[in-house]
């Protein structure tokens, strides 16, 4: 899958509140790898993985179409606390 399809299938292990964190796993050149990005706001989510995505494959010779699935797991507020709410 591509980003874009991914992002639409999404798990939502955490509510996408302020600044929402994403985790993208996809097949790396050593099997499933996995990375994590922040995003500026739930409405510009899927274009900006999409741009981190791609620059992240053109820098690590990685194929753009391979991704497992995204992950939102946190947000910077949550994470300047150091801790998940519940």
């Amino acid at each position: 899958m591509t980003v874009k399809q991914a992002f639409r299938k999404r798990i939502i292990e955490f509510p996408e509140k302020y600044k929402p964190i994403y985790r993208i796993v996809f097949e790396g050149n050593d099997g499933i790898d996995e990375t994590e990005f922040s995003v500026h706001s739930i409405t510009t989510a899927e274009s900006e993985l999409d741009a981190f995505f791609k620059i992240l494959c053109q820098e690590n010779s990685l194929k753009r179409n391979f991704v497992n699935s995204i992950i939102c797991v946190g947000d910077e507020a949550v994470n300047a606390l150091g801790c998940r709410l519940l």
